[in-house]
Parts: C-alpha cells; sequence; structure tokens
C-alpha cells in the first residue's frame, strides 16, 4: 500500500496561531510536492458528517475539542491517506525517503522518558505525526477501538496516545511500523515537572533545542505546546486517574 503525498494539519480556523506558522511552513518548504491541507474544526465536522455518518454521533459527543481533532485525524488517514502532522511539530527534512519500503502505516512513540516516568510504561506511540496509505485496515480497527473506548476518562485515553496504543496491541495485522522516539519526537517536553528529569538531561535536551541539532533519525520534531491540555489541580487529577487505571489493567493482564 503506497502512502500518498498529502500533508494534513488541523486548526479550530483557518487562522494559524503567529507562533505555529514557521512549523506549518517547514512542511510545505521540505516536501515541495505534496498537496497541503489546513482543516478547521468546521472542515472536521463536515468530512465526518459526509464520509463517517455512523461515527457522527460520537464525534459530536466528544466533549473536549482534542478528541475530536484525534477522531479526525485517524478518519482522514483512512479516507485520504497521506502524512498528518500537529502544527507544534516541525519538519527536519524531506519524507520522501520515509515512505520507501513502508507497510503503509507508520506511527512514531513519544519520548521514552515520557513513557516511563509519566505512565509508568516502557513504550507510549505518539500521534502527533501519522503517516498512512488510505483505506488501511489499521484505521478500520482504531474505530473500533474509539467506539469501546468513549467511556474513558481522559483525553489521551478516550483518543489519544492510550486510545492508540490499545489498539495498536489489539490490531492482528503485521502492516504497521513503529518507529523509535528519535524519529518524530526526539525533545522531551521540557515545561513538564513531573518527568523529573536529571540536570543531564535537561542540560541535553534544552541544548538540543537551542542548537536546533536533533538525532541524525530525526525527520521531525514535536515540541509539545500542549494548547489543548487541561492544567492546574484538574489536570493532575485525571493524569493521576489515567495512570492508576493503566496500572490496574496491566495488574488485571498480568493475573
Amino acid at each position: 500500500m503506497n502512502i500518498p503525498a498529502i500533508l494534513h494539519q488541523t486548526w479550530k480556523t483557518a487562522d494559524i496561531p503567529r507562533g505555529f506558522e514557521k512549523y506549518a511552513a517547514s512542511w510545505r518548504r521540505l516536501n515541495p510536492g505534496w498537496r497541503y491541507h489546513l482543516w478547521t474544526d468546521q472542515d472536521c465536522r463536515s468530512f465526518v458528517r459526509e464520509r463517517y455518518p455512523a461515527f457522527l454521533a460520537l464525534y459530536d459527543s466528544y466533549t473536549s475539542s482534542i478528541s475530536r481533532a484525534d477522531a479526525a485525524r485517524y478518519l482522514l488517514l483512512h479516507h485520504y491517506g497521506g502524512l498528518y502532522a500537529d502544527l507544534d511539530s516541525e519538519c527536519l527534512r524531506p519524507f520522501d525517503s520515509l515512505l520507501r519500503g513502508s507497510p503503509g502505516c507508520i506511527i512514531g512513540c513519544e519520548p521514552r522518558l515520557h513513557a516511563e516516568r509519566l505512565y509508568g510504561r516502557s513504550r507510549l506511540v505518539c500521534n502527533a505525526v501519522l503517516l498512512s496509505a488510505p483505506g488501511h485496515p489499521f484505521w478500520e480497527h482504531v474505530l473500533s477501538v474509539l467506539v469501546s473506548s468513549a467511556q474513558e476518562k481522559s483525553v489521551i485515553e478516550t483518543t489519544g496516545p492510550v486510545m492508540l496504543d490499545r489498539a495498536l496491541g489489539s490490531y492482528p495485522g503485521h502492516d504497521v511500523s513503529i518507529v523509535a522516539d528519535s524519529v518524530f519526537c526526539p525533545l522531551v517536553d521540557l515545561k513538564n515537572s513531573r518527568l523529573r528529569l536529571t540536570p543531564t538531561e535537561k542540560r541535553c535536551h534544552k541544548e538540543m533545542l537551542r542548537l536546533h541539532r536533533f538525532p541524525d533519525a530525526s525527520y521531525a520534531v514535536h515540541y509539545w505546546a500542549g494548547t489543548w491540555y487541561r492544567r492546574g489541580i484538574a489536570g493532575k487529577l485525571v493524569r493521576l486517574a489515567t495512570r492508576l487505571r493503566a496500572a490496574l489493567r496491566l495488574h488485571s493482564n498480568g493475573a
């Protein structure tokens, strides 16, 4: 299955925030032969209504705009294929070489430190940069997992990385490539105090950011702007509940 040269990004409106304009431009500049499409919230809902009407009720039921954005990216990739990139991610080099020999679907990972220290996992996939051929069966499986995850309490479990990781774990196919964190997410979220970075880790990532010097394997970098993220005490409680539920699942699966 071939991944088409289409770039998808989403935002609330057609006006990209000033701080993200240069990142959006990097995808177009380094992939000049690719067709670019910025989908607004209204565009996304119209697309779901027209192409996935059976999913529209669940889509509309999401109380968080990021849940709708998550679901929309999966559906866009299933229908059109191509590359999806968050607005707070920057392209570092052309993606054409990454597509050669791919199984038709490519998903990256969050930094290892995120998986281990924030979620108590050895790995957590990231949905900030995704590539797929149109009609790839993995996204049909994701749709079923979205339905079964609708009652979860946090965004990352209903539509985000934890849901996507769950979908990968139950997907019977072998046609999805999971690439290392260095490929799309070489940089940790330096603003997240819960990471408890050592002085060496913090210095290393700050230098990487300051010098704009990333690993040779990197095709993109995600800057963790977190425009959607729930902050303060409420956000901390949601994240704690997410970790506790994940730990309980691991315990019950191992029992």
